[in-house]
């Protein structure tokens, strides 16, 4: 289930950053806990990428597990604006 919030989440991020939007301040509440949000610009295209380290749901099987979800959309404004995320 993590996993699907995870590719959700970097598919709606590259469409709204595409866009030449901000993200909204509330974005990553919606995310797994632990979760962390990268994004690359370039002059075409935004980069989303959402990673997570979780433990295994198994109680016998002590590990963590490293989750990723990366997602790419073409700016649809290429303008030669650049937006910083943090």
């Amino acid at each position: 289930m993590a996993q699907i919030q995870l590719q959700s989440s970097a598919a709606t991020a590259a469409r709204i950053l595409a866009r030449g939007e901000n993200l909204p301040a509330t974005f990553t509440d919606q995310l797994p806990n632990g979760a962390v949000l990268e994004t690359t610009f370039t002059p075409e295209s935004v980069t989303v990428q959402v990673s997570l380290d979780k433990a295994s749901p198994l109680s016998k099987i002590p590990m963590n597990i490293n989750l990723n979800a990366r997602s790419v959309a073409n700016l649809e404004s290429n303008q030669g604006v650049f937006i910083n995320q943090e």
